[in-house]
């Protein structure tokens, strides 16, 4: 199934029906194998391609919307659940404890939440900060993602602010060729652009691109995400005859 989506992405395009159709049925089978993050995050994504490619209107949309809903609701309950049963059982700084908390606060984000989100968020980056330390893995992973959630918020003088830090901080532990780098970069430029910022966004997702090209060749997925990212801003900056050809590309 993921193979499928990958082969429609390469030759159909990511906004392409049946692109959006095998994005949609993997998202259904990860579901059935109990992999309800995963499958969340693809059904949130089949639905903003629909909501921009079909209308809020189209039955498609309101089917893909009420799938997310069902699928969000049950995640709520059950891992508000896990949360609590951990924080008796094992305590509040116990990992098991602060990763179910990260769970929850990243599924309250999905439902749109978002100001219940990054208050959870904070403290489970507090709590890794403090048990962990700052160069942890798992405490920058944290980081990431309450940047993320506070991109969402619309405040992104912060977001920024915070994917800088976790960038340097990829960069001096993971190195600049590691794929959450890579990733990080590309976070980071997707919200410089959302601050109108277009020059430097446009010079940092020509980086990523070039490394992904190196990296993984001119045919992977990513790589071709690379691509359309620096396309869209390079139309964004009035560059329209590079973002065209590119997009032919």
């Amino acid at each position: 199934m993921k193979e499928v989506l990958e082969k429609r992405q390469r030759i159909l395009g990511d906004e392409h029906p049946d692109t959006i159709r095998a994005m949609n049925n993997l998202a259904a089978t990860l579901g059935n194998q109990g992999k309800l993050d995963e499958a969340a995050s693809m059904k949130k994504e089949v639905l903003e391609k629909m909501q921009r490619i079909l209308g809020d209107e189209h039955p498609d949309t309101i089917s893909a919307m009420s799938n997310l809903a069902a699928m969000l609701s049950d995640q709520v309950l059950m891992k508000k659940e896990v949360l609590e049963k951990r924080q008796r059982i094992l305590g509040d700084e116990h990992p098991d404890t602060i990763s179910a908390m990260n769970n929850l606060a990243t599924t309250l984000g999905n439902q749109g939440k978002l100001d219940e989100a990054v208050s959870m968020k904070k403290e489970v980056l507090e709590k890794m900060q403090r048990i962990l330390g700052d160069e942890h893995p798992d405490t920058i992973t944290a980081m990431n993602n309450l940047a993320a959630t506070l991109g969402d918020q619309g405040k992104l003088d912060e977001a920024a602010s915070m994917k800088k830090e976790v960038l340097k901080k990829m960069q001096r532990i993971l190195g600049n060729e590691h794929p959450n780098t890579i990733t990080a970069m590309s976070n980071l430029a997707t919200t410089l652009s959302d601050q109108g910022k277009l020059d430097e966004a446009a010079s940092m997702k020509k980086e990523v691109l070039k490394k992904r090209q190196r990296i993984l060749g001119n045919e992977h997925p990513d790589t071709i995400l690379a691509m359309n990212n620096l396309a869209n801003t390079l139309s964004d900056q009035g560059k329209l005859d590079e973002a065209v050809s590119m997009k032919k590309e």
